[in-house]
């Protein structure tokens, strides 16, 4: 039986070696790994073709869910017009899920459990409990998940950054436009 050994990616990529009966075998490729991957080309043609280490999108999909399990917060892009938008946010981390709930207890028609702890634009429960949120993270305690509170606030400041700044600049002037009013009526 032969033994390869695993060369410097910066030495030569094939090397002989010698079987146990000493005979020379032909050039084998040797390195770090060989990686298989498949190209993916979009039957709509609505997106690019990509490469996968997957044949499907579901066994790529569950790879991807397995691999970011330990994640706190995934945040979900689409590319739109050319730029990565938001489309939305879940939670599944315990310490970030903790506080979250603290902040929308009792809020009307919203269980972040039925929801999955996925949040979509507008993110109007988490808008409208921004105070609550900040009141949490500044009463928060390294015993009582304060590197948490402080993550989840600073994942959410630039996302909410446009609505919490119009809700603001409503309760400055006292004045609303139409498309904000929901900013000052949650639910209930």
């Amino acid at each position: 039986m032969a033994i390869v050994q695993e060369l410097d990616p910066s030495v030569a990529l094939t090397k002989e070696f010698h079987t146990n009966n000493g005979t020379t075998s032909a050039p084998i490729v040797t390195g770090k790994t060989v990686k298989k991957l498949y190209k993916h080309a979009c039957a709509a043609k609505c997106c690019e073709t990509r490469d996968s280490e997957h044949t499907n999108v579901k066994d790529e999909k569950n790879a991807l869910t397995a691999k970011s399990a330990s994640e706190s917060i995934i945040h979900c892009h689409k590319l739109h017009h050319g730029d990565w938008v938001t489309v939305s946010f879940t939670q599944q981390g315990e310490d970030v899920k903790k506080i979250a709930a603290k902040a929308l207890e009792n809020y009307q028609d919203f269980d972040p459990d039925c929801e999955g702890w996925k949040f979509q634009p507008s993110y109007m429960p988490i808008v409208h409990r921004w105070d609550r949120l900040k009141e949490i993270q500044a009463k928060a305690t390294e015993e009582n998940g304060k590197q948490a509170a402080d993550g989840l606030m600073n994942f959410l400041s630039p996302l909410l950054a446009s609505s919490i700044d119009s809700l603001a600049k409503m309760k400055a002037t006292k004045k609303i436009s139409f498309s904000g009013i929901w900013q000052i009526f949650p639910p209930g």
